[in-house]
């Protein structure tokens, strides 16, 4: 095995290695944000939301920049790679709107304007995306333990 290939085999590890802790550091950090809008600790929530949003798109750059490049990404067996690409995918969906209703409440947008619909229906939103998350986070989860 030469330095290159070497390389590329550290890189797929790690990277799987990281986004198996992202996923469950994820998965706590929503838990924990879930808990603080239930208690209605405004400001806990939001710190926690807008982490976890802040991360998950540095976390979906990784991904797209896995798909420029290959070579970095593990081997996926064949019969998963839908599937893998499918919840890739989902997670995109609560990222989008967790980051609308981020700058809806950030803007104080009003009820008439685009973003005020994300204000007034925020509860709902949330309950939605949340799961869509936790699907998308436990799937990832189940596929790094599959791909190891």
């Amino acid at each position: 095995m030469n330095q290159h290939e070497e390389l590329m085999a550290l890189l797929r590890s790690s990277a799987t290695v990281a986004g198996a802790v992202w996923a469950v550091v994820a998965l706590l950090l929503l838990w924990l944000a879930w808990r603080a809008a239930k208690r209605r600790d405004i400001r806990v929530h939001k710190r926690y939301m807008i982490i976890v949003a802040a991360v998950a798109a540095v976390s979906l750059e990784a991904w797209l920049m896995s798909l420029r490049y290959p070579q970095i990404l593990p081997e996926i067996p064949e019969g998963m790679v839908g599937w893998v690409r499918l919840v890739n995918y989902i997670s995109i969906i609560p990222l989008v709107g967790a980051t609308l209703m981020i700058l809806a409440r950030w803007r104080e947008s009003r009820p008439t304007e685009l973003l005020g619909h994300f204000n007034t229906h925020h509860r709902t939103y949330g309950q939605a995306f949340i799961l869509l998350w936790c699907f998308s986070y436990i799937a990832s989860l189940v596929n790094t333990l599959l791909l190891l």
